[in-house]
């Protein structure tokens, strides 16, 4: 049986996918993509789409810890995110580089969203190079294959119009590919698809407010359309539990391949969708809370695998790394370490 696809943020990012996400030098890339982060990880909110939750890993191969801390505190109001998990260059154990065996199993155990930031310090090839850039391109497949959620950071080039650097296998090989623009003298950020092999074209304008660590939507008539679309369908579904594709879509009154689509993008984080012999039948979710045991652990790891620097200041634990999928009761720390130096 082919599941259906598993959106992470409604429309955009799923499980199984891989997503690049470019734009020039100073265009709040890392702000914005942490914001996501944070979101998926706390089954939040990302501009105006409500995130199906998942442990999250941001792979950051250049900002300090102190710049790190500043923004996710900001950003979550200091507020605990146990399925945050940052791995950056200012730990004892330097983050792997794309092709480690450190990175597959996580992919594989755990099936995260992970981020990768930025995408030239991912590797030592010549991004210019269709065959070198293939071949990093294809350790991501085997990262999504696995059912991770794959995003990289990347630049643009200077010529007018370009939406990635580098050769064109990158752009070739990604499911989506996402531009992030600022106007100069606005302020203004732009989010668009150039590319979106499994949803429709997403475009929307925001007003970054890096004091309070928050990004507005600007009224746009695609945010609102799909917003009220998407409530329409919330309330039908509410009012007549288990209706079928069918049932919905004659009483919404859309455009078939339209409520197809949204149903498909709300799947999990709007509504729940079974099926029941051959047809899909739509129920309201459930969502879980931040407040229950389960997620109310301080320091911990993605899986029992991972270094990780905690969201509390007063708690920052590292755990021991083990490339071969250690478990807490197999080999100490020291073990670990030689260990993940023999990957590395």
């Amino acid at each position: 049986e082919i599941k259906p696809v598993e959106y992470l943020v409604p429309g955009v990012i799923s499980r199984g996918s891989v997503t690049m996400w470019a734009g020039a030098p100073g265009v709040a890339k890392t702000y914005l993509s942490l914001a996501m982060a944070i979101a998926v990880a706390s089954g939040g909110e990302f501009l105006g789409r409500r995130c199906r939750q998942c442990k999250t890993l941001v792979v950051d191969y250049e900002n300090p810890a102190h710049e790190v801390r500043s923004r996710i505190d900001l950003l979550t109001k200091e507020v605990l995110v146990p399925d945050l998990h940052i791995w950056g260059i200012f730990q004892e154990q330097q983050p792997p580089r794309i092709g480690s065996p450190t990175l597959l199993s996580i992919a594989h155990d755990e099936q995260p969203l992970i981020i990768f930031d930025p995408f030239r310090n991912t590797h030592g090839c010549d991004e210019n190079s269709s065959s070198e850039m293939a071949g990093v391109l294809e350790q991501l497949v085997y990262m999504k294959s696995r059912g991770a959620a794959v995003i990289f950071l990347h630049h643009i080039a200077k010529s007018e119009g370009s939406v990635s650097r580098g050769s064109s296998a990158i752009d070739g090989a990604v499911d989506v590919s996402l531009l992030q623009t600022m106007d100069p003298e606005s302020g203004l950020i732009e989010l668009k698809t150039t590319k979106n092999r499994f949803g429709e074209p997403y475009k929307i304008c925001i007003r970054p407010d890096f004091t309070e660590g928050t990004f507005e939507i600007t009224d746009s008539p695609e945010f609102t359309k799909r917003t009220a679309e998407s409530e329409k369908l919330l309330q039908i579904i509410i009012q007549n539990q288990g209706l079928s594709q069918n049932a919905l879509w004659k009483q919404s009154k859309m455009m078939k391949a339209r409520c197809v689509s949204l149903l498909k993008q709300g799947n999990g984080t709007l509504w729940r969708e079974e099926k029941q012999g051959s047809s899909l039948r739509y129920f309201p979710l459930v969502l879980k809370t931040q407040n229950n045991s389960e997620n109310n652990r301080t320091g911990q790891g993605v899986g029992s695998c991972s270094t990780v620097l905690s969201l509390k200041g007063e708690n920052r634990e590292q755990l021991p790394l083990d490339p071969a999928g250690c478990s807490e009761n197999r080999s100490g720390k020291a073990n670990c370490a030689s260990r993940i130096q023999e990957v590395i």
